[in-house]
């Protein structure tokens, strides 16, 4: 359990936003047993309304989007610089 500033006990939180080094990407919802990302940044379109079966996992894919969306700018810069 979550505690509030009362201290009392309160459920866990529906919603999370997701950060990739300090820039939010994107929210997730739970919606029943799994949770819809939402994205808030257009180089996650890939993941926008896709289903995690966690917040953690959807951090996870939000974490490797970005790292393969880099991969490819780098070959691509280096092919231009190449040509």
């Amino acid at each position: 359990m979550i505690a509030r500033a009362n201290g009392k006990p309160s459920r866990p939180a529906d919603a999370y936003v997701i950060e990739v080094e300090g820039i939010a990407v994107g929210v997730v919802i739970q919606h029943g047993q799994s949770y819809r990302f939402y994205a808030a940044d257009h180089a996650m379109r890939e993941l926008h309304h896709k289903q995690f079966p966690s917040a953690r996992a959807a951090q996870r894919a939000a974490e490797r989007t970005i790292a393969s969306a880099r991969a490819v700018d780098t070959v691509l810069s280096r092919k231009r610089s190449s040509a």
